[in-house]
């Protein structure tokens, strides 16, 4: 997991609709009167696509209730790879069609720092809603990169031993066991 990130999306605030495709008129009409299973006929398969160093990763799709826009929760995960500092992480959140191409519900770029962010999904120059992400290194900071390493600990062990016994060290001393009678 070294050089990835961990990018936690957490929630969708205020969804509009997604810009318009052809067809979408007869999937809206089709959905209001032979689907009547809750969901709002114009937030269907919705996915957040996540793009880092021009590879791109995606949620699984999901669909909002009617009338529950405003606040959608998406709790997934996704492990990208670190993010250029100069070009930070693009959100994208997508309306998935079949056989035309995506609409986009808005999309915001993010800064490759760690933290919690709320931003506004935009969309030409309007805001479409908002979104809420943390993005963290996917592994902490090594603790080994803060102490010694294993190894220089033994060598300073090891001359500190041969300082204190005049210079001669047993064998099992060199092997690391600093314990082994001397002769």
């Amino acid at each position: 997991m070294a050089g990835r990130w961990k990018v936690h999306i957490e929630s969708l605030h205020d969804l509009q609709k997604p810009k318009h495709v052809v067809g979408d008129n007869l999937k809206h009409a089709k959905n209001l009167l032979f689907r009547n299973d809750g969901l709002d006929p114009d937030l269907r398969n919705l996915v957040v696509q996540v793009t880092s160093c021009k590879k791109q990763l995606s949620t699984r799709p999901f669909h909002v209730p009617k009338g529950h826009a405003e606040q959608v929760v998406v709790d997934e995960v996704l492990f990208v790879p670190e993010p250029d500092p100069n070009e930070g992480l693009e959100f994208n959140v997508l309306r998935l069609h079949r056989h035309t191409a995506d609409a986009l519900l808005g999309q915001v770029f993010v800064p490759a720092q760690a933290g919690t962010f709320k931003l506004n999904l935009m969309r030409g120059h309007s805001a479409h809603g908002a979104i809420t992400v943390t993005l963290r290194p996917a592994l902490p900071p090594s603790p080994c990169s803060k102490t010694p390493t294993h190894s220089a600990q033994a060598t300073q062990v090891l001359a500190a031993s041969q300082a204190s016994s005049g210079g001669q060290v047993s064998s099992a001393a060199r092997r690391g066991g600093g314990n082994a009678p001397q002769r």
